[in-house]
């Protein structure tokens, strides 16, 4: 075992980041079973003249500084304001203390990530604990404090949303939750906070949500995602994202495109129902209007998007009625444009 000293003194400065800082005095630190064992929280709370400033969280503590006077080490200790002792929310006296790879304390309750996830951070969880010596000791996690952030918050039932993680960051997270034991498809189901902030994201990066849903098996969010991709072309996937997506997934999506593809060619093949000739309209004005119907539709197949909107298909047929003079052949155009929009309405725009 690997023992070093280490003098902690924590002068009152304002952080941007917005943390706890606390002070402390000379204390003594240990390496046990791999993790790094800094002063236990026990010990933070007996110090002198305690004090703390709260600010948002995550943060990335400052670097240490050195005065001229005493040439005395000065170390910030950044605690999270959504995971420290008495947190709005949680229930008192946490017994787990994890500390990011950026320096941040978050202070957690081992059983309810146990409820949670038998196997989350596992190995952390069974290190040597039962001496009360290590009991309160400060566990160290390779992940920085905005990913820990959120899979802690997921493990809580919590949103962390008010914290603004970006969608790089929930992707990070989101690949990260293997390493500490955790299985993203158990955790992210409909309903769920970290599954809603996922999907707020789909219409701004609708093809890298659908790609990390996939490589989890993700299907809820993959489903809900894959309405954004109907304007997707195909062709631009390159082999390493039908590789991330897998083969079930990326056929799942080309699926969803030839299918509708094929609804709308279907819908718009058949042409208006002719009525039985009269004087004023033969055989040979219901030809116009079926020439008319074929060159409309080969226009919406020729340039089809697979996202269009009922009103868009409805604009595009209405014109043909400005060139009919017959009520007969008016009403079949009408009953036909509306059946094509009623097929194309039902058909399935998720995978």
């Amino acid at each position: 075992m690997d023992n070093y000293d280490t003098q902690y003194i924590f002068n009152q400065h304002p952080l941007e980041g917005g943390l706890y800082q606390y002070g402390s005095q000379m204390m003594t630190g240990e390496i046990h079973a791999g993790y790094y064992m800094s002063p236990t929280s026990s010990e933070l709370e007996t110090l002198s003249a305690p004090y703390f400033t709260r600010t948002p969280t995550p943060y990335q503590s400052e670097s240490p500084s050195h005065t001229d006077e005493d040439n005395t080490e000065k170390i910030l200790v950044s605690i999270s304001t959504s995971f420290h002792p008495g947190a709005d929310g949680h229930p008192p006296n946490p017994d787990l203390t994890f500390s990011s790879s950026d320096s941040v304390l978050f202070y957690v309750h081992s059983h309810i990530i146990r409820a949670a996830s038998k196997s989350a951070f596992e190995s952390a969880l069974n290190a040597p604990r039962s001496n009360s010596k290590y009991e309160d000791s400060i566990i160290s996690v390779s992940e920085p404090s905005v990913t820990l952030n959120v899979i802690l918050h997921m493990l809580y039932g919590k949103s962390c949303a008010q914290h603004s993680p970006s969608f790089e960051i929930l992707l990070t997270a989101l690949r990260h939750m293997p390493r500490h034991g955790i299985d993203p498809k158990i955790h992210i189901t409909t309903g769920t906070p970290l599954f809603d902030l996922l999907l707020s994201f789909a219409p701004l990066f609708p093809l890298e949500l659908y790609t990390a849903a996939s490589q989890f098996d993700l299907y809820e969010v993959a489903a809900s995602t894959s309405s954004h991709l109907l304007s997707f072309s195909l062709s631009s996937i390159t082999d390493e994202m039908a590789e991330q997506m897998g083969a079930i997934y990326l056929k799942r999506l080309m699926c969803l495109h030839i299918n509708r593809f094929q609804a709308l060619k279907r819908g718009l093949l058949t042409p208006p129902h002719p009525h039985p000739p009269t004087e004023a309209c033969g055989f040979v004005e219901q030809k116009k209007l079926t020439r008319a119907w074929a060159l409309v539709s080969a226009y919406l197949v020729w340039d089809a998007r697979l996202d269009l909107s009922t009103h868009n298909l409805q604009t595009a047929l209405n014109p043909l009625t400005e060139q009919l003079n017959c009520p007969l052949c008016l009403k079949s155009l009408k009953d036909r444009t509306r059946d094509v929009v009623v097929q194309w309405v039902s058909v399935k725009r998720t995978i």
